[in-house]
C-alpha cells in the first residue's frame, strides 16, 4: 500500500521509486501484484502520464487517510517521547500528598508543562494495590512489605513522633522524650489499617510488650490533628504532617525514650523498562532532588 500511495501521490513510477529508495521495476512489479490481488486495474497510462482509475481513485482516498493517520500517530508518539504531550498517573500517601507533592509536582510541570498529572492519595497498602493493578504508574509511599514484583527507589526518611496538644500535661522528660509506659492510660488515635504509620506503631508497642488505649482509628490526618489539639487524644504522626502546627504552637512533638521511629519513604513501580517517558522523567526529578538533599 505504501508503494501504491507514493505512485498515486506523485503520479510517477520513477518519483515513487526515488521516494522509497527502490528501483522503478520493483515499483511496477508491486503495483501489478496489488492489482492482481484486488482483481481490478488501479493505474493506467495516458500518454506519458499515469492516471488513477475510478477504483484507484477510491482506494487512494482511503490509503491517503490511513497514512495521514499514521503520520499523525508518529507525531503524537514523538511528542510523548519528548514530553510534549502525555499524562502521568501518580499516587501518594495522604501526608505526602498534602505536605510534599505540591512542591515536586510544581517543579515537574515547570519542566514539562504539557504533561497532565493525575494525583491519587491513599494509605500505603492502597498505593501498592494501585500500582499492581495498573491504576497508578508510580506512587510515593511509606515502606511496608512489598510483593517481590514491585520495584522501589528509596527517597528518604521522615520521623514518626508522638503528637500532643500544646496544653497537654503529660510528664515530659528532660529532652522532650517520654516512655511508652507513661502513655498507657492515655487515649490514642491510630491511623487506619494499611497505613505505614500504623504498622510501625503496632510493631513498637508489640516489641516492648505494651498495649495502647486506642479509642479511634482514622484515615484523615486533619481529623486526627484536630482531636489532638482539642486535648481529646494523643497520636503518632510523621513530622512532615505536623511541622506547621508545631510552629503555630497548637501541637507539641515528643520522641519515645525507647528509641526514635522513622518512616522509610519510597517511589514504587512495577518495571522500569515499561515506565512511560513522563514517569521516567518524574523518577529522575526525584533522584535529582534526593541528591540535593531537598526532599524530606
Amino acid at each position: 500500500m505504501r508503494i501504491f500511495y507514493e505512485v498515486a501521490k506523485n503520479k510517477s513510477f520513477s518519483r515513487a521509486a526515488d521516494k522509497l529508495c527502490i528501483t522503478q521495476p520493483a515499483v511496477s512489479i508491486q503495483i501489478k501484484r496489488l492489482e492482481q490481488c484486488l482483481g481490478v486495474r488501479l493505474i493506467e497510462k495516458a500518454g506519458r502520464e499515469l492516471r488513477l482509475t475510478e477504483i484507484g481513485t477510491l482506494l487512494y482516498a482511503y490509503v491517503r487517510e490511513v497514512f495521514r493517520l499514521v503520520e499523525e500517530a508518529e507525531e503524537a508518539i514523538e511528542k510523548a517521547r519528548c514530553l510534549k504531550w502525555g499524562s502521568l498517573k501518580l499516587g501518594a500517601t495522604e501526608a505526602l500528598a498534602q505536605h510534599f507533592m505540591s512542591t515536586v509536582i510544581a517543579t515537574f510541570q515547570e519542566r514539562y508543562p504539557e504533561i497532565t498529572v493525575y494525583l491519587n492519595e491513599g494509605n500505603s497498602e492502597e498505593m501498592v494495590e494501585g500500582v499492581l493493578e495498573h491504576r497508578l504508574e508510580i506512587a510515593i509511599t511509606g515502606r511496608i512489605d512489598y510483593p517481590k514484583n514491585l520495584k522501589f527507589l528509596p527517597l528518604g526518611k521522615n520521623e514518626l513522633l508522638l503528637v500532643v496538644s500544646s496544653r497537654c500535661e503529660l510528664p515530659f522528660l528532660y529532652n522532650d522524650e517520654i516512655s511508652l509506659t507513661e502513655i498507657l492510660d492515655k487515649p490514642i488515635i491510630f491511623r487506619e489499617k494499611g497505613s505505614c504509620s500504623r504498622k510501625i506503631m503496632e510493631e513498637a508497642f508489640h516489641k516492648f510488650g505494651v498495649e495502647p488505649l486506642v479509642i479511634i482509628e482514622a484515615s484523615n490526618i486533619d481529623f486526627i490533628k484536630d482531636m489532638v489539639k482539642r486535648g481529646k487524644a494523643i497520636s503518632f504522626l510523621p513530622r512532615i504532617a505536623v511541622e506547621k502546627d508545631v510552629i503555630e504552637g497548637s501541637l507539641r512533638l515528643l520522641r519515645l525514650k525507647e528509641g526514635r521511629l522513622f518512616i522509610d519513604i519510597d517511589l514504587i513501580y512495577l518495571d522500569e523498562k515499561k515506565l512511560s517517558p513522563a514517569a521516567i522523567a518524574f523518577k529522575e526529578l526525584l533522584k535529582e532532588e534526593k541528591e540535593k538533599g531537598s526532599l524530606f
